[in-house]
């Protein structure tokens, strides 16, 4: 699905491109016109200047921004409708190159008010299919869309067969850019009768291959096949060797995931000797990796490590570093099967380093991956268990605190057991000195070993209270707080009830780092960013901070003390929470987060846990969000590690688990998650292991809300689930979600 992505953006990137430009082409060259406006005066003089503005767009996009200035100014002093508008779409595709896209939009839509009072339905159509063209290249798909419909049903008054046709075809490559493959086919199928119509041969080709990449998606191989080979034998009639080998590499793709290897190879292979011929190194480097995947497959290691060889050549030679670490992870992986385990080594710690420099998480989890699988290979288990750890921490031990309550809960057993074996061990020690008194009949020596006995005892309890002693005294103030009672405990500290010794008053909880964590100077920095962020945010629902310091070498925050129930706990109750109170919890939260993100911090953190319900303002159901211990914040230092995933699996959004930013976009998933349990009681992902669950988050859909409660209304249903969208630009905004709330 990913690469597929990336290849229908690239050919719509490249078609739309064309397209814009083709809109505000001048026939004449730059000096030709420049000639003509030495001598244009009036309206002839706006033409000429949106000409210029228009022709200097492929070679300076800020020459061509000059030229629309000064068009559009003119054009308002003679108030030339027309004029204006065509000159503010030359300004916004000025800004649009260097990718200037607020701007950009700002242009095209007056430009497309203007030519809507003018009632010409042919400048409408292109203008609304460039601001369609423009949010795509901002990512936001449904938008693009929605603009990309108003052309196509403007275009259609037009009766413009060629403009037609542009836009259902933009219509199917943005319904495949949203995995709505069905829809998609629909638009390439209407597409292919129109340039058949026209007897549009290059047409018919593109709109055939797009055909078969759908039907691939659709896991239909067979009708796959048929439209590719449609697509082939139209090329080889045009003799496009760059098509013909795009389509056999399509072919090969498609009996690749049919299991027909042979048949992939044949096609791969065809489609490398032209590249070949072409001498397009990229294109060959990825032949190379397709055909050996194939005999990897096949498990024809030895000719699979011949076309790895060769891929890795070439990557070097055109400088392309995440290729070679691509080829060098192969090559390791044949080396592995080879048992060739000195080769294999040497390939994956020459790939894990360049992608170590690259930063490519996924490239370094994979190397790991393999590295553990060739020290296995190797009986070296001590070996394979570091790697295999370095491989978790990077897919999933990270995600999950409670992997980490788990690593300390362990080491306090593995504590525990190491003093009682030191235990046994001084018992058995004293036991052998007395029976070796006894032997001796010296019983003086026996009772001074009884009393030594004794004494140790004596002195170890003693020790042990005084360790008590202190740790109760060290516990029972925290700076100028008396501890009163434990709360509770989480990832990075402890959170105790206490009370102020001075003011007294009313408690405060008092969250102090954990001691593992105090001379840690990122945990540090982690616990203090915290407190930092939460003083940002004066808001009803979401916890105070009274005030933050040090005690012996211990942080400690102290915030107002909060009794009540986790949503959480509330979910757990076993009865379906009314639909209004969960309306109205959210409306809560949405209201929380909006403060936190106006203020440039993202929570990264939201769940159920992280939400209290307190009786407050005479309302049972009052929201106060916890925990901000890995929020961030554009002004604090980044405090993430390279490679490390924080949060809680099921609440994190695809995005954050690829690797990417965590943007406020990223809350709002996980608010749509909280939403979806919290009405419904069950989690929309539901995997056995953690690496089952984010699989489940990458690739699937969750089923839909209402399919467990018949009483949510389809438009809260369809809410939560563009809460959850898998594209962060799909998702609503708070202001919207606001609304919408407020509605229901």
């Amino acid at each position: 699905m990913g690469y597929y992505r990336r290849f229908i953006k690239i050919l719509l990137c490249l078609a739309l491109f064309s397209v814009s430009f083709l809109l505000l082409s001048a026939d004449d060259s730059i000096q030709a016109i420049e000639k003509k406006l030495t001598t244009a005066s009036g309206n002839e003089r706006i033409a000429v200047l949106n000409e210029l503005s228009s022709a200097y767009l492929r070679e300076s996009p800020e020459k061509a921004l000059e030229f629309g200035d000064k068009a559009l100014h003119l054009a308002r002093e003679l108030k030339d409708s027309a004029a204006e508008a065509l000159a503010l779409r030359n300004i916004g595709q000025a800004h649009r190159v260097p990718g200037r896209m607020k701007q950009a939009l700002a242009c095209f839509k007056n430009s497309l008010d203007i030519y809507k009072e003018l009632k010409d339905d042919r400048c409408i159509g292109d203008s609304l299919y460039i601001i369609g063209t423009t949010y795509f290249y901002l990512s936001d798909y449904n938008k693009t869309l929605e603009y990309f419909l108003q052309s196509y049903e403007t275009r259609k008054r037009t009766g413009d067969k060629k403009e037609i046709n542009n836009s259902i075809i933009a219509l199917g490559v943005i319904y495949g850019q949203l995995n709505r493959y069905e829809k998609a086919l629909g638009y390439f199928l209407k597409a292919l009768e129109i340039n058949e119509e026209m007897e549009n041969k290059a047409g018919m080709s593109y709109c055939f291959g797009n055909i078969g990449i759908v039907y691939r998606h659709l896991q239909n191989h067979d009708m796959s096949i048929k439209y590719l080979m449609k697509s082939l034998k139209i090329e080889e009639e045009l003799g496009n060797k760059i098509g013909i080998a795009q389509t056999l590499n399509n072919i090969g793709n498609t009996f690749k995931e049919k299991g027909d290897y042979m048949k992939a190879l044949e096609y791969h292979q065809k489609s490398l000797r032209i590249k070949k011929e072409l001498h397009n190194r990229n294109g060959i480097a990825a032949s190379l990796n397709c055909i050996g995947d194939a005999y990897i497959s096949l498990k024809n290691y030895p000719e699979a490590s011949r076309y790895f060889t060769d891929s890795l050549q070439v990557n070097r030679e055109i400088g392309s570093r995440e290729g070679e670490a691509i080829a060098l992870n192969r090559l390791g992986i044949i080396h592995i099967q080879l048992k060739e385990y000195d080769r294999a080594e040497e390939n994956l710690r020459s790939g894990v380093k360049i992608a170590e420099d690259l930063k490519i998480n996924t490239l370094i989890m994979d190397f790991y991956g393999s590295l553990s699988d060739l020290y296995a290979a190797r009986e070296d288990y001590r070996r394979s268990l570091e790697h295999l750890r370095l491989f978790r921490k990077l897919k999933d031990e990270i995600l999950n605190k409670e992997a980490n309550d788990k690593i300390a809960e362990m080491q306090a057993k593995y504590e525990t057991e190491k003093k009682e074996k030191e235990i046994i061990l001084l018992q058995k020690n004293n036991e052998i000195l007395a029976k070796d008194n006894k032997i001796r009949g010296m019983t003086r020596n026996v009772f001074i070993a009884a009393f030594a006995l004794v004494l140790i005892i004596a002195l170890l309890l003693f020790k042990k209270y005084l360790h008590l002693f202190a740790f109760w005294k060290r516990k029972s103030y925290i700076g100028h707080y008396r501890v009163l009672d434990k709360i509770g405990s989480g990832g990075m500290g402890i959170v105790y009830k206490a009370s102020h010794v001075m003011a007294g008053s009313k408690p405060v909880a008092i969250k102090v780092i954990r001691e593992e964590y105090s001379k840690d100077p990122t945990q540090r920095k982690r616990f203090l960013n915290e407190a930092l962020l939460v003083d940002q945010l004066n808001h009803p629902n979401i916890v105070k901070v009274f005030e933050r310091g040090e005690h012996n070498e211990q942080l400690f925050i102290a915030m107002e003390l909060l009794e009540g129930q986790s949503l959480a706990e509330l979910i757990q109750e076993g009865e379906h929470i009314p639909l209004q109170d969960c309306l109205k919890i959210m409306a809560q939260m949405v209201d929380a987060v909006s403060k936190i993100h106006s203020k440039g911090i993202v929570h990264r953190d939201l769940k159920p846990e992280n939400i209290l319900l307190v009786e407050q303002d005479g309302e049972k159901n009052f929201v106060k969000l916890l925990d901000f211990g890995l929020a961030k914040s554009a002004s604090l230092t980044r405090l993430t590690e390279t490679g490390e995933i924080l949060g809680t699996i099921n609440y994190l959004p695809p995005e954050r688990i690829s690797r990417q930013e965590f943007s406020p976009a990223g809350d709002i998933y996980s608010l749509g998650v909280v939403f979806y349990e919290m009405v419904t009681r069950e989690k929309p992902f539901l995997g056995e292991t953690p690496l089952d669950v984010i699989k489940e988050i990458l690739d699937k859909e969750p089923v839909e809300p209402i399919k467990f409660r018949s009483d949510i209304p389809t438009a809260l249903n369809d809410l939560i689930l563009k809460m959850m969208n898998k594209e962060p630009a799909a998702r609503p905004s708070e202001k919207v979600l606001s609304e919408t709330i407020k509605k229901l």
